[in-house]
């Protein structure tokens, strides 16, 4: 039998984003990558320099030069007419980011289809801004994940099955920077993806937050991940 183990997977996509200064998102993965864990890191080409100034080589990370128009969630959906929410940040909240968020589950299973490891984990780039325990979190990151059967994803709220408004407002039934599963579980999520975003998108006319979607496939039971209460805390990788 296998033994259990692990890939983390993260992207940092140039979308021209002035909302966070890039060094500083860099300064904050920087403290996953020294850690040792396991990382696949998707990364704009044109960001590149600067990831190797502030972050440098490591042996743990995998690093894959991508581009945002080169993803299948952007392919998926060019040429189709919609809008985004009206949002309270909408220098950050654009089109392409929206794309991004939603290929999450894209990225993590071009790594899955490699097959180094048992487990996958999508974890933000940046998350260690949400930790108040940075030592202690990349120590359970390390050394204490569970690695179980099913896709575990950490969530805020309960499951409602009906809502009168999955794409204006932010839904955090599911926390979104982090979710981790197994070889099965992973490909399951990616195939309902591929499945039900476009048509998503050209039913409804917007292109949401990927929490949103998420939200919207689990209360119509498209998808059934295994939910952990959690928030954007030290709690949200505790699976």
């Amino acid at each position: 039998m296998t033994s259990p183990s692990i890939t983390f997977v993260s992207a940092f996509i140039d979308i021209c984003s002035t909302v966070k200064p890039i060094e500083h998102r860099m300064r904050l993965f920087k403290l996953l990558a020294d850690s040792g864990i396991s990382i696949h890191l998707f990364l704009s080409p044109t960001i590149l320099d600067k990831y190797d100034a502030i972050v440098g080589v490591k042996e743990s990370v995998y690093l894959e030069l991508v581009r945002l128009e080169e993803l299948e969630t952007f392919q998926e959906i060019s040429g189709l007419t919609y809008t985004v929410p009206t949002s309270n940040n909408p220098d950050k909240d654009t089109a392409a980011y929206h794309i991004v968020q939603n290929a999450k589950i894209e990225f993590v299973e071009r790594v899955r289809r490699l097959g180094k490891t048992t487990h996958y984990a999508w974890i933000d780039f940046n998350i260690c801004q949400m930790f108040s325990n940075v030592p202690e979190c990349i120590d359970y990151l390390q050394t204490n994940m569970r690695l179980l059967n099913g896709l575990r994803v950490p969530g805020c709220w309960p499951r409602a099955d009906r809502s009168s408004d999955f794409f204006n407002q932010i839904h955090w039934r599911f926390c979104g920077s982090f979710f981790i599963g197994d070889d099965a579980s992973i490909q399951e999520m990616y195939d309902v993806y591929r499945k039900e975003f476009k048509h998503i998108i050209q039913t409804y006319g917007i292109l949401t937050w990927e929490v949103n979607i998420w939200h919207y496939l689990d209360a119509h039971r498209l998808w059934n991940p295994i939910w952990y209460s959690a928030d954007h805390n030290d709690s949200i990788i505790r699976a």
